[in-house]
């Protein structure tokens, strides 16, 4: 997640382009393994993740993103791949609690370089090998301290600015990155929610196959 410090030279910035370009090629390709690996696998085996292992796939219709999700927030294993990353002690997607995700926002693939352009309405889904979870964005967080922990909490709220989060339990999606850009003095929080499942279903067992809201 962490940024660089003051101003970057033309010679970085022509270079975080490229490495930006080649990271993109890199996820095409991340994803076609984990949907080879998804479709090998029996429908009813649901292991957990390994650390630093790509599970899921992230998407932003609004910024445009499609991201691998690892388990971890580690940046050698994780973050510094391009991959966004799941914090480990915070739900799955499509369970209660808060699926609570990290991403660089400038180099290493920058998934969540613009994520402060999401809008409440704003339509995010996770796929998994079981099912594709949506949530729908509809707050966010302009800057807290790097230590405000409430922001992935179950039921997230913000420790510093206790106006902003949620007041009761649910299905959150929680997107963290630093901010300014190209600094990591402060993080960017947004927060999206899903209304539960009706109670006795279950999320489709065929990777793709529409939309489940949890």
């Amino acid at each position: 997640m962490a940024g660089t410090r003051g101003p970057v030279p033309a010679r970085t910035r022509t270079r975080s382009w490229s490495c930006t370009r080649a990271h993109t090629h890199t996820h095409t390709w991340t994803w076609i393994r984990i949907r080879s690996f998804f479709l090998r696998r029996s429908p009813w085996r649901t292991p957990f993740p390994r650390w630093d292992q790509a599970y899921a796939v992230l998407r932003i219709p609004r910024i445009g993103l499609t991201a691998p999700v690892a388990e971890g927030t580690g940046k050698g294993g994780v973050l510094d791949r391009g991959y966004v990353g799941h914090y480990t002690r915070t739900a799955q997607a499509g369970q209660a609690g808060n699926f609570a995700l990290a991403g660089h926002r400038n180099t290493h693939g920058e998934p969540f370089r613009r994520i402060d352009r999401l809008r409440r309405g704003d339509r995010i889904t996770v796929e998994t090998r079981d099912a594709v979870y949506t949530y729908t964005v509809d707050q966010s967080l302009a800057r807290t301290a790097p230590s405000d922990s409430g922001v992935i909490a179950p039921v997230p709220r913000s420790d510093i600015t206790t106006s902003a989060g949620y007041g009761e339990p649910g299905y959150y999606l929680t997107l963290t990155t630093c901010t300014p850009e190209f600094s990591s003095r402060y993080r960017l929080v947004v927060w999206g929610s899903s209304p539960p499942c009706a109670p006795g279903s279950r999320p489709a067992s065929i990777p793709g196959r529409g939309d489940h809201r949890v």
